[in-house]
């Protein structure tokens, strides 16, 4: 049986946890999709105890939310990315001097240890597929397919892609240039569109032809993105596009990003020029986005120059 929480008393000049992380949320370099999650957490820290000063939250409490949510149906990942949230602000409340760092109750916490989700990215036939559904201009069904597209091919995060506007564009002697700054990293992305997902020389790359055909729709240097929506208005009509193309996966948002990194990967593209394309700062999260199938590893394999050390003595 879970311990029940109860609210302490805390001075009039001092907020208590609950109340400093909501404050806090409020903060504007927070991006939308962030502070969502952020707020998901501390909703259910809410529910499980309003009002907990900061001189309660120690391990014990945290154990008992952890336990609370997996009562209550979360898994294991789900719970570490609440804590991982709650985390953050009581990392915050150590900076302002509400909390002394030993006092983390994090330090002794252990996150419980999840499986290695199934990622799904799509294969070049499914990739047709869904380029050759037919739908209405200027119909959800025709923004979440271009945006979805446009994500494939450029490997943009959603809420990149779904900022992309004229004024991001620059055109270059080799063709056109997306310069934009990433909303979660707030890096400066200059990303060689022409370059990618190539066909023939003739044609030109998909995604150059996609964007040009947009920029069709919008006055030059407009400020105004080609798709103006929000993620979960987003993953709703992807459900239904994947279900019209006749796919058996799921589309989400995160497809098209892994869905790049693995067609990359297959192109022969080395795992740091794809670490550049993506904005990643560690390769390892690089790493996680690439999907390849056992035969491809194995041609992988086959095309391999392994060491030799009766060429290397050779080559002396």
């Amino acid at each position: 049986m879970l311990k029940k929480w109860t609210k302490r008393e805390t001075p009039d000049d001092k907020p208590t946890f609950n109340e400093f992380a909501r404050e806090e949320l409020n903060r504007p370099e927070i991006t939308a999709n962030t502070r969502k999650t952020q707020k998901d957490a501390l909703d259910k820290l809410d529910r499980f105890q309003e009002g907990i000063t900061f001189e309660e939250l120690d391990a014990e409490l945290i154990r008992a939310f952890d336990r609370s949510m997996l009562k209550h149906g979360l898994r294991a990942s789900s719970c570490n990315k609440h804590h991982r949230s709650i985390h953050r602000y009581i990392n915050l409340a150590i900076e302002v001097g509400h909390m002394e760092r030993g006092n983390d109750p994090y330090l002794s916490f252990k996150k419980r240890k999840e499986t290695t989700p199934e990622r799904m990215v799509l294969n070049p036939l499914e990739l047709a597929a869904l380029e050759s559904v037919d739908v209405e201009l200027d119909t959800p069904l025709y923004m979440a397919k271009s945006l979805f597209l446009l994500s494939c091919y450029t490997g943009l995060r959603f809420s990149d892609a779904s900022a992309l506007a004229p004024c991001h564009l620059e055109e270059t002697d080799a063709g056109l240039l997306v310069r934009m700054r990433m909303q979660k990293t707030q890096d400066v992305i200059a990303l060689p569109i022409s370059k990618l997902f190539i066909e023939n020389s003739e044609e030109g790359s998909r995604p150059e032809k996609l964007v040009r055909e947009l920029l069709k729709r919008r006055k030059p240097q407009s400020k105004m993105p080609f798709f103006p929506v929000c993620l979960q208005y987003y993953n709703r009509i992807l459900k239904q596009l994947g279900t019209k193309a006749g796919l058996d996966k799921r589309l989400a948002s995160h497809t098209a990003r892994r869905t790049f990194a693995t067609m990359c990967a297959r192109a022969g593209l080395d795992a740091p020029y794809i670490q550049k394309l993506l904005g990643h700062h560690d390769i390892g999260t690089t790493m996680a986005y690439i999907q390849l199938s056992q035969q491809q590893l194995r041609e992988g394999l086959e095309k391999a120059n392994w060491p030799d050390a009766k060429r290397e003595k050779n080559n002396i």
